[in-house]
């Protein structure tokens, strides 16, 4: 009888509250991760640190020249208060709003995003698994913000593997545009 593989646990949740993943590396990581997102074109920085963003760090241009912002919140708390704060202090206009942070939000930030159909929160959570449910190469780009190591403890894969899965090769020919 063959000896059973050891259970390799994976880690659930991306550190994106580590001290040493700062803000400029959290906002890269977020801006990488609106640029994997169905739909969406192109994602700019709305302006640079200092400058009067009107309540959001990054904007994305979707399909049919629709506008979604992004705040980014690397924050080891966020309330339902600084929910609200947000939501009242956004004045860029766009067709939807989405909140990053980089905890985990208890249900009184669920409540008041629910309130404002506009708006969507991912937490440390959501994001964690948005990222897992990516295509293999784009979640090892988005999680090799951490480190190799992270690739294979978040997402069970060698970091240097060269090797692709189908789907992820023919995934950019199988578009109903493109000749294949």
């Amino acid at each position: 009888m063959p000896i059973r593989p050891p259970v390799e646990s994976r880690t659930d949740l991306l550190p994106l509250g580590d001290p040493e993943f700062t803000w400029d590396k959290f906002e890269s990581f977020c801006t990488g991760l609106v640029e994997v997102q169905p739909g969406v074109l192109e994602v700019h920085p709305y302006g640079k640190s200092g400058s009067k963003q009107r309540g959001i760090d990054l904007y994305c241009i979707r399909r049919g020249g629709r506008r979604w912002t992004y705040q980014c919140r690397r924050v080891a708390k966020f309330t339902a208060e600084n929910a609200r704060r947000v939501i009242t202090e956004t004045s860029y206009r766009a067709e939807r709003h989405f909140i990053l942070v980089a905890c985990k939000v208890d249900s009184g930030v669920r409540d008041v995003i629910d309130k404002h159909s506009k708006w969507e929160l991912w937490d440390q959570s959501d994001i964690s698994r948005k990222v897992r449910r990516l295509r293999q190469d784009g979640a090892k780009r988005l999680v090799g913000h951490f480190g190799h190591a992270w690739i294979r403890a978040f997402l069970g894969l060698d970091p240097s593997s060269p090797l692709q899965s189908a789907t992820d090769y023919f995934d950019p020919y199988m578009s109903a545009s493109r000749l294949f």
